[in-house]
């Protein structure tokens, strides 16, 4: 009988301290991939860097930062309206029924419904 190395079973033995972030995100992992954002990028306004260990979105966050506060989108979809592309993401709302959908032009959130 071959015995699985302990090294190879590390990342299913993680708890919420690990850094790896699943798509799942526990409330502990949301919390560190905000913060860990906010480390890794300087850079970001302090508004918006805020909102990001918040959990909230503001208008002109870019896609990377509104991953960063609410995590990945449930779906995506890419509209070109003349030249200028529209890109809209949508995510599942507490109420079971509802989505949430967020739209990007040129790369910045500038609405959402």
């Amino acid at each position: 009988m071959r015995r699985t190395p302990f090294f190879l079973l590390l990342p299913f033995l993680s708890s919420c301290a690990s850094t790896v972030i699943s798509p799942c995100d526990a409330p502990c992992q949301q919390g560190q991939r905000r913060l860990a954002y906010i480390e890794q990028h300087p850079e970001v306004d302090t508004p918006i860097a805020q909102a990001i260990l918040n959990g909230k979105v503001v208008i002109g966050m870019t896609k990377a930062e509104v991953v960063a506060a609410i995590g990945p989108p449930r779906d995506t979809t890419t509209q070109s309206i003349s030249w200028v592309a529209r890109e809209q993401w949508v995510y599942d709302s507490s109420n079971a029924n509802a989505r949430t959908y967020y739209f990007f032009k040129f790369g910045k959130l500038n609405a959402w419904q």
